[in-house]
């Protein structure tokens, strides 16, 4: 079960930790300006991103918890209900393109460190932890 917990940790990597401390199953190639490194794991469904070589940001793409609640793919309006959240939340102003076919809404949650990126079904289709 992978469990956030916010500004914390996401399936047991915690967050402002060494990446020498876990065993990614994969890695990919550093981006050039911001220096920012991904590293899979729980196969593929958690990236973690490291600059010099602290964790920064966890993002989730599959399955995850929230205080017992599984809210991928949960109605993006059923998640501010279930976690009682009406105007502590900040939506990004513009759609943001995730591929050549689709764009997605993203809500900041800054009261539990979390980016939602919500797809055109306003279905939750990823989960940003941060530290900050």
């Amino acid at each position: 079960m992978i469990e956030i917990i916010p500004f914390k940790s996401v399936g047991g990597i915690k967050l402002g930790d060494s990446i020498k401390n876990y065993q990614p199953e994969a890695v990919g190639e550093q981006h050039d300006i911001t220096k920012v490194t991904g590293y899979d794991f729980f196969n593929g469904t958690v990236t973690v991103y490291v600059q010099d070589e602290i964790i920064e940001w966890i993002a989730v793409y599959g399955d995850c918890y929230l205080k017992d609640v599984n809210i991928y793919q949960m109605n993006i309006r059923t998640f501010f209900e279930q976690f009682e959240i009406q105007t502590r939340y900040r939506k990004v102003d513009d759609r943001v393109w995730v591929n050549d076919k689709e764009q997605q809404d993203v809500y900041e949650i800054g009261n539990m460190g979390l980016q939602i990126w919500v797809n055109n079904s306003g279905k939750i289709a990823s989960i940003i932890c941060d530290i900050e």
